[in-house]
């Protein structure tokens, strides 16, 4: 019985140990029911997911969310936003990692901006660099024509298509 309270005492010092290194840039966290699972080191989250930090939001049907690493694993509905670029991101599944300041986003991606929708099987967004690049049957719509390429890169801060294949 002692070795039990022993490891869950442990488990929770290190759980908050963990969650206190990276207080600074706690995201904001809602679902409808999560738990911590402590093998993975993640929060689980089920229905209505919202991770929410400074600079962007993502929405899913579930989540993984580890707060050491900084990485969002989402299934179902994804929906990613950074308002102060106004683009929005929605599709199947997406991973999101902080140390590479990448969202990767797959599954029936669409990409929208007030003057431009980029609809692709994957997408990968840099928010460092503002560039997303889309693969797999890309389809770029803009000024009421659409247009069908293998692979776009499209730079935000500039809101222009830098190459298309």
């Amino acid at each position: 019985m002692k070795k039990v309270f022993r490891s869950f005492f442990l488990a929770m010092m290190l759980m908050l140990g963990m969650m206190s290194t990276s207080f600074a840039a706690m995201p904001e966290i809602s679902s409808d029911s999560r738990y911590f699972d402590f093998a993975s080191g993640c929060f689980v989250l089920d229905g209505n997911v919202t991770v929410k930090t400074d600079d962007r939001t993502i929405q899913a049907d579930k989540a993984r969310v580890s707060l050491v690493t900084k990485e969002v694993w989402a299934d179902g509905n994804i929906y990613l936003e950074e308002p102060g670029y106004q683009i929005k991101f929605t599709g199947g599944n997406l991973h999101a990692a902080d140390d590479t300041k990448t969202a990767e986003i797959k599954g029936n991606v669409k990409f929208e901006r007030p003057n431009i929708t980029i609809e692709a099987e994957c997408c990968s967004f840099n928010w460092k660099t503002k560039i997303a690049e889309f693969d797999n049957l890309v389809e770029v719509i803009k000024d009421g024509k659409t247009e069908v390429y293998d692979v776009v890169h499209y730079n935000v801060v500039e809101d222009k298509i830098i190459d298309a294949q």
